[in-house]
């Protein structure tokens, strides 16, 4: 497995492709700031905030956000007026959890045994609900 799936299984994230058929992790904050692979030891932060015109101005939080990763032992690779590439280790736990927030990737939820079992006893009631009895005629 290549370290973006490690990770990507590690932080319960979902893997996806961007444009040009490349594994990523989307983040929500903008359709370009991902988590992807760099080499066979690090990820890459691309890290981008919406610069369109007539937005307001994001500078603050690219600030806030560069200081953090530095602060965190990433090293950046590239750098913009808002937007840069991190590189980081995944096997480092503080620098994941910084990613994953950076770019509010979603995280997939993890339910419990008791939740689940109660889960799927709902929808089997509201199945059993929607089906007509039988002898009598569907309705219509």
């Amino acid at each position: 497995m290549t370290p973006l799936e490690n990770f990507t299984q590690d932080f319960r994230l979902k893997l996806t492709k961007d444009a040009s058929g490349d594994p990523v992790v989307q983040g929500r904050l903008h359709r370009d700031a991902v988590i992807s692979e760099f080499d066979q030891t690090f990820l890459a932060l691309c890290f981008l905030v919406d610069g369109r015109r007539g937005a307001p101005s994001r500078t603050g939080m690219f600030n806030n956000v560069k200081r953090a990763c530095l602060a965190a032992g990433m090293r950046i690779r590239q750098r913009g007026d808002q937007e840069a590439v991190f590189l980081f280790d995944p096997a480092d736990r503080m620098q994941g959890k910084l990613a994953v927030k950076s770019i509010k990737a979603r995280v997939k939820k993890v339910v419990g045994p008791e939740v689940r079992e109660r889960l799927i006893a709902g929808l089997a009631k509201a199945r059993e609900a929607k089906q007509p009895s039988v002898g009598q005629s569907a309705p219509g």
